[in-house]
């Protein structure tokens, strides 16, 4: 496997770690994959701080409702040495209001001190109708 391939699928896998229940829940998992320096612009219009994401994540997985979150479309892109860009597509499903979203996701992760953090997230939901 490339060296490119192995950051793709690392990247893919904290990606994926943050959509699981485990780690939307895990104040520490969070911390630990989010710069101090994190921005989110939000699907809804809002923006959020690491600090912000640490409050409501944790929350959400405190609301009552089981989800899946089901994605495609995944790319890893090279932006400079040690930063990349993540992009791909998330259906989340709420298994107890049968009800879901689907949103294109980016994620602008550099590496420091060692290790890969998202500096910068996007949602941008996606019409019902337009949804592949």
């Amino acid at each position: 496997m490339s060296e490119a391939s192995e950051r793709a699928a690392l990247l893919r896998d904290l990606e994926e770690r943050l959509l699981s229940t485990a780690g939307r829940s895990s104040t520490r998992i969070i911390s630990d994959l989010l710069a101090d320096d994190f921005v989110e612009f939000g699907s809804s219009g809002s923006v959020s701080s690491k600090r912000d994401a640490l409050k409501f994540l944790p929350e959400e997985s405190r609301d009552g409702h089981r989800y899946e979150f089901v994605t495609g479309d995944w790319q890893v892109r090279d932006l400079a040495e040690g930063v990349a860009l993540v992009t791909y597509r998330v259906t989340r499903k709420d298994l107890t209001a049968g009800t879901s979203l689907t949103s294109l996701r980016s994620s602008i992760w550099k590496h420091r001190d060692g290790r890969w953090q998202m500096v910068f997230h996007q949602g941008t939901r996606i019409p019902a109708s337009s949804a592949r």
